[in-house]
């Protein structure tokens, strides 16, 4: 399948390659916070050049989330996808303030290259492994696969959790015109390379 397909790819992916992501989200933040041009890289790895959409999270120091913004959208490259999306994690995630140059020196980026999401049902989630797209009802949210292992979550937890998050009831998962895609995730941090 392509979903399939694409986490092979992802999880293929260059040691190389995820330095080179983290090292541009870094430095795009830098360039957005000091508000001056950012200038686009050379020689940029062929695995960072496939299509392909991401979320961009920012962790504190103390391992609490500071923005988090991403996109599904696979029409452009990964990496011009987390560019975009560091820049929106920095300054237009609705729960956070603006991200200062200084704040960012105690921040740790990490980066969740994404496969598309398809249809599934609750007893096919697997925690840990899947991510979760809930619409319905005019609203739609996202939790990533880390999350669920993060809290220590169960599948219909993470279910739950999403459509609270959507601004619905937690059991609306259960509803015929609510929807629900999985996902997965190659998830890489500074912390990690």
């Amino acid at each position: 399948s392509v979903n399939e397909r694409a986490s092979l790819l992802f999880a293929a992916m260059l040691r190389a390659t995820r330095t080179f992501l983290l090292a541009l989200a870094r430095d795009v933040i830098i360039a957005h916070t000091e508000q001056r041009e950012w200038v686009e890289p050379e020689g940029i790895p062929n695995d960072a050049a496939m299509c392909g959409g991401c979320f961009v999270s920012l962790h504190r120091s103390d391992g609490a989330l500071r923005g988090c913004v991403g996109t599904f959208d696979a029409s452009q490259a990964l990496w011009r996808n987390v560019d975009h999306m560091a820049v929106g994690a920095a300054s237009r995630d609705p729960r956070f303030s603006r991200l200062s140059r200084k704040e960012l020196d105690r921040c740790v980026i990490e980066i969740s290259a994404l496969s598309r999401p398809t249809p599934s049902s609750a007893e096919r989630v697997e925690v840990g492994v899947h991510g979760v797209m809930i619409e319905g009802r005019g609203k739609q949210a996202v939790l990533l696969p880390q999350v669920s292992i993060v809290h220590g979550w169960s599948a219909s937890t993470l279910l739950g959790e999403t459509c609270r998050k959507a601004g619905l009831d937690p059991e609306s998962w259960r509803d015929s015109d609510v929807r629900l895609a999985t996902f997965t995730a190659e998830v890489f941090g500074e912390s990690d390379v």
